[in-house]
């Protein structure tokens, strides 16, 4: 039986907990997290977003195309309204590269529109992983700690970006 720590002793040793949703078992994330040594990973079904960084953070990752399904549908807003309200830290993880945008039916106009009043009115931020190709990159996210940091450098390794650095936690 693995014993579970607190995030604070995790942390201090370097290691990131970090539950997955289990409706994000197709994702090849799970299984890239699992190889990942900073991290000590549970899957299981969460009430609000994909991803739960200790208690400090929570992640909503959506493909371009999820997230043009999700605003076509009416969920999209919903599920930023219920992530915003986290009592901490809180994030959209928007995957896929600019080009890919044209391919769902929305507009420019619309999906500018939609990424201006995910900032603006629920003051949550969007994060880019532009492609799936190996790609050097860097996020500005003085804010985000250790814990965090780690999560974000495994998704971004789990989509095919080997090098990257979030406050200066490199990979």
């Amino acid at each position: 039986m693995e014993v579970m720590h607190t995030a604070a002793d995790e942390n201090s040793r370097g290691f990131a907990r970090i539950v997955v949703d289990d409706r994000e078992s197709r994702s090849q994330v799970i299984e890239r997290l699992k190889l990942q040594p900073h991290v000590q990973l549970e899957v299981r079904r969460l009430s609000v977003g994909d991803y739960e960084v200790g208690t400090e953070w929570v992640f909503e990752r959506k493909t371009i195309h999820d997230f043009a399904a999700s605003l076509a549908d009416g969920r999209l807003f919903h599920q930023v309204a219920r992530l915003a309200r986290c009592p901490n830290g809180s994030a959209l993880i928007l995957e896929g590269p600019d080009q890919v945008r044209a391919e769902t039916g929305i507009s420019p106009g619309a999906w500018q529109g939609t990424l201006i009043s995910i900032g603006l009115a629920f003051r949550l931020p969007v994060i880019r992983s532009a492609a799936r190709k190996k790609r050097r990159g860097c996020l500005p996210t003085r804010q985000i700690r250790l814990g965090a940091d780690a999560m974000l450098c495994s998704l971004r390794q789990a989509a095919g970006h080997e090098h990257w650095s979030a406050s200066g936690f490199g990979c």
